[in-house]
């Protein structure tokens, strides 16, 4: 068991509301790993969009329920571990954020802090100074096997029993707090796990070389990353090219791309009617029962009742005052179409 060394001051500014929060500058704990590819969650195009064009990723079921599964399981942890845990509650706010002292682009927002029991809380609107002893993030899961056996992670682990990106999140934020362990807590399909990560100074050194040269290159400078298949590049591309006026001859390298484009797309349609006809066969073979349990896993035949829809269209004859009260016009959008004679 890890004894508590003293914690150090930690200035935290906060934020009254979420978007408030998310307008806030620098590069967080979060956007370390996706800048390093490790994210399976978003890709480094994303936080350039972000931060040279306000770009905001979309908020997702996924995204909301991991936020509303953050106190639950801070407060198991607690009651567990026999600690006293601050969070964003505690504070009332909706978001707060710890720049590093030298270097104040790079951030953390802790999911909690642990504190000395009785700790005197104090806050103002807009700041509050915590002594903490350690950070505390809290991820929930459904895939048991990205999840080792609970216990400490020391310096130089090599056989990493969390998410590299997880693992990669404490690092950063141990590096701007000035911290030496930061616990990562896991609710694994109904499973409590606790990691106690420990600071690796020669990785967190790597770390924030990596992140300091992309910012450089990025944020700071001209360079524009190579797009990436992420919604981020999607928002950058239609930022930057809204309209097409002419036409030009393709090189050679773009014909290869349209070439792939109409390829991949064709078998992607026919992956698409395999994949009917397999979920078909399923639901006939399960007939009316509500899944079929395998050897490592399980079918589930998931039955919705029909969604109620709006005819648009009669709405805007019938009712055009209302219609253009409560229309809302979507994002642009911009999609490819390939067309290759027989020959080609």
């Amino acid at each position: 068991m890890i004894t508590p060394f003293p914690g150090v001051p930690m200035n935290l500014t906060l934020y009254r509301t979420r978007d408030d929060w998310l307008a806030g500058r620098g590069i967080g704990a979060s956007e370390v790993a996706v800048i390093l590819g490790l994210s399976p969650y978003a890709k480094p195009f994303d936080v350039y969009a972000r931060h040279r064009l306000g770009y905001t990723q979309p908020d997702n079921p996924d995204m909301a329920a991991g936020r509303a599964w953050e106190r639950p399981i801070l407060v198991w942890y607690s009651d567990q571990e026999g600690v006293e845990v601050v969070t964003l509650r505690d504070v009332e706010a909706e978001g707060w954020r710890c720049c590093m002292k030298d270097a104040e682009w790079a951030t953390c927002s802790p999911d909690g802090l642990v504190v000395t029991p009785g700790h005197d809380l104090s806050y103002t609107d807009d700041s509050c100074t915590l002594d903490p002893l350690w950070g505390v993030e809290a991820k929930r899961s459904r895939v048991p096997r990205e999840w080792g056996e609970p216990g400490e992670i020391l310096a130089g682990a090599t056989d990493l029993p969390i998410p590299a990106a997880y693992y990669t999140q404490c690092l950063w934020s141990m590096l701007v707090a000035g911290l030496d362990r930061w616990d990562l807590v896991a609710q694994v399909l109904g499973e409590g796990k606790v990691y106690q990560v420990h600071a690796d100074p020669a990785r967190q050194v790597a770390l924030f070389a990596k992140v300091k040269e992309w910012r450089e290159r990025f944020i700071l400078g001209d360079e524009v990353p190579a797009v990436d298949g992420s919604d981020g590049a999607d928002y950058w591309l239609r930022e930057c090219y809204p309209t097409g006026a002419t036409r030009r001859e393709a090189t050679p390298e773009e014909i290869a791309l349209a070439r792939e484009y109409a390829t991949v797309t064709a078998s992607a349609k026919e992956l698409e009617e395999k994949k009917r006809l397999l979920s078909q066969q399923l639901r006939d073979a399960a007939a009316d029962l509500e899944g079929l349990d395998l050897p490592n896993g399980r079918v589930s035949i998931v039955r919705t009742k029909g969604r109620t829809t709006l005819d648009v269209k009669r709405l805007q004859v019938e009712e055009p005052t209302m219609y253009t009260r409560f229309a809302r016009l979507g994002e642009p959008s911009h999609s490819v179409r390939v067309t290759l004679n027989e020959e080609s």
